[in-house]
């Protein structure tokens, strides 16, 4: 049987920027169209050979898929025919792609659910988790004190556990297990790090979870696959804000005072979960003020599963980004050997412009820039450029910070070939999983849904990405004619 398949991706990093206003530019209305998918049950150690890479040394999906591999719809088990159509009369290509479940180490499980594939699969008021495959609810305002969800529920001494809810506040305690643990805090957010011997129930203020967490220094090491984890598909899904080829494994590392949770190409997903064979692309995220930089993990998740090495420090600097490139096995053994030893990228969100403008731009490749914001203060007027790089510029039109037209500032430093997406009813808080400046987030107030938003800045940085790290191009329409002319405003200088 022979394969077809396209090609695949990179690996990028994601920090805080800002900007408004309606956008300059054509408006584009030519669709985007893509691959249709295949499904494979495979032998993941087969997914990405070491010696499968591009020119510039980074993995490539074109390269991944061997005639050996039986794709399957899995929906129903049976097996795909030479003509790539599900022999099952009931299943369809696309059907089967989001019922797709590949056969790792695990035994055959049975019927299982399939996993949510993209965000706003999960309705207005959720997200999906690319490594748990499921949908998590979110709340949309400010509401008295809730839990929605806990992630993830097993983990390491030292690891995070990134709760979502509502109501919380400054002096909001948390529990496991009647122990106290440390937590950083949004409105709707927290992010818990593990004490050792904490496990039971998760209290938060006056709000329980229905789920129990469990820490052990067990979930330190690498940890095989496991019945419910969403395996690596091995496919190249119609549109760009899809979960990719692969799995999407993470791990935390809380040492020395730094604190980075890094996401990476796997076999299956899940916390220190096998990863992928091969070298990728490293993408650094730059948070801004005034929420907790574990809120990118929406983007960095969706970059690891298209073949990129996402990380989200606390503080980013050039210790991380050559950590990044050079050694992550430094944040988690079983990484060794995946740094590109290369460039790198960078994805910073509001003040987080400033920071890379005072980290240098030395030694990384691309910045793409979410919502950007600097004060005059950093300004220079013998300078030409802030930016004297290429870059990706995304905005909002209902971006409510007072520095909006960054945006447009930003995008007119940037040395070509330049790029800028502004999202029509888009804001600035909604470049971000869960921080609550611009409620309500479920298309019921002024802004566009925030799960939307979610996606439309995935599909734009990783088509970006893709074109800046010299991957086989995915998406290669977003970066020329996206359409969507009611959701966004697009404009280019190549």
């Amino acid at each position: 049987m022979k394969i077809q398949v396209a090609a695949l991706v990179v690996a990028s990093v994601v920090w805080g920027c800002g900007g408004s206003s309606e956008a300059e530019g054509d408006l584009r209305d030519t669709g985007n169209s893509g691959d249709v998918p295949v499904f494979v049950d495979t032998n993941i150690s087969d997914v990405l050979p070491a010696d499968r890479v591009t020119t510039d040394g980074y993995a490539d999906v074109a390269d991944v898929i061997d005639d050996q591999l039986e794709p399957h719809d899995l929906a129903s088990h049976d097996v795909i025919n030479d003509d790539d159509q599900p022999t099952d009369p009931g299943g369809s290509v696309d059907a089967g792609r989001d019922a797709a479940v590949v056969d790792t180490v695990q035994a055959d499980i049975g019927p299982v659910d399939p996993p949510c594939v993209r965000a706003t699969a999960c309705g207005n008021s959720a997200t999906c988790n690319f490594c748990s495959g499921l949908c998590e609810e979110r709340s949309p305002g400010w509401s008295s004190i809730e839990i929605k969800s806990a992630y993830p529920l097993q983990g390491a001494p030292g690891d995070f556990i990134v709760v979502d809810g509502a109501g919380y506040g400054l002096f909001t305690s948390a529990t496991i297990g009647g122990v106290g643990v440390s937590s950083e805090k949004d409105e709707n957010r927290l992010v818990i790090t593990r004490k050792d011997g904490a496990s039971g129930s998760l209290n938060v203020g006056s709000a329980s979870f229905a789920d129990p967490i469990e820490t052990s220094s067990k979930y330190a090491d690498l940890q095989a696959c496991k019945p419910g984890d969403p395996p690596a598909t091995a496919v190249v899904p119609v549109d760009p804000w899809e979960i990719g080829p692969w799995a999407v494994g993470f791990a935390d590392y809380n040492k020395n005072f730094s604190k980075v949770r890094v996401f990476y190409p796997a076999t299956c997903g899940g916390l220190r979960r096998p990863p992928a064979s091969g070298q990728f692309p490293f993408v650094m995220f730059m948070h801004g003020d005034g929420y907790l930089p574990l809120n990118f993990e929406y983007l960095a998740r969706h970059l690891a599963s298209w073949g990129f090495l996402a990380a989200i420090p606390d503080n980013g600097d050039y210790s991380v980004m050559n950590k990044g490139r050079n050694s992550p096995q430094d944040w988690f053994a079983a990484l060794a050997g995946m740094g590109t030893g290369g460039d790198a990228a960078i994805v910073c969100h509001s003040k987080g412009a400033e920071y890379t403008h005072e980290l240098g731009l030395s030694d990384v490749r691309a910045v793409v820039f979410l919502g950007p914001v600097y004060t005059p203060a950093i300004e220079d007027p013998y300078a030409q450029s802030l930016f004297p790089i290429q870059g990706l510029v995304m905005g909002g039109s209902e971006d409510g910070q007072p520095t909006a037209d960054k945006c447009y500032e930003v995008f007119h430093q940037l040395e070509t070939p330049r790029y800028m997406a502004m999202i029509k009813k888009g804001n600035h808080g909604q470049f971000i999983d869960d921080k609550m400046w611009d409620p309500p987030s479920d298309g019921s107030g002024p802004f566009i849904v925030r799960n939307r938003q979610h996606e439309l800045t995935q599909a734009f940085t990783l088509a970006y990405l893709q074109r800046v790290f010299g991957q086989t191009e995915s998406f290669p329409g977003w970066l020329s004619a996206p359409g969507l002319p009611d959701e966004l405003v697009f404009s280019s200088d190549l």
